[in-house]
């Protein structure tokens, strides 16, 4: 067994925290982070080339996965195809906390 860090958390605009999993050590075939998304806080739509899985770890939220809207809450996992432009809105009155994973199809 070996125990996996996460680089060290960086700000992505007011309200998100972003840690990276290295995982260079475990020549997995995916990668993986963690985002802390701040009651109030809306990310910025992201769309990208890879298949991705966010797992939410705590607190609820909306999601939108081109622009329809999915209600979310601690246990639930959700999985954006290639190109499929999603964000979330924390409304909330806690953090939300993310677990992504993403490889290439």
């Amino acid at each position: 067994m070996s125990l996996i860090g996460a680089n060290a958390p960086e700000a992505l605009g007011d309200g998100i925290r972003f840690s990276e999993f290295d995982l260079a050590g475990a020549k997995a075939p995916f990668e993986a982070s963690c985002f802390i998304v701040a009651p109030g806080v809306t990310t910025d739509p992201d769309r990208h080339a890879v298949r991705e899985i966010w797992f939410i770890a705590s607190g609820a939220a909306e999601v939108y996965v081109d622009e329809q809207s999915y209600q979310v809450k601690a246990g639930t996992a959700l999985l954006f195809q290639p190109q499929q432009v999603h964000r979330l809105d924390n409304s909330g009155t806690e953090p939300v906390r993310v677990f992504s994973v993403w490889w290439s199809p």
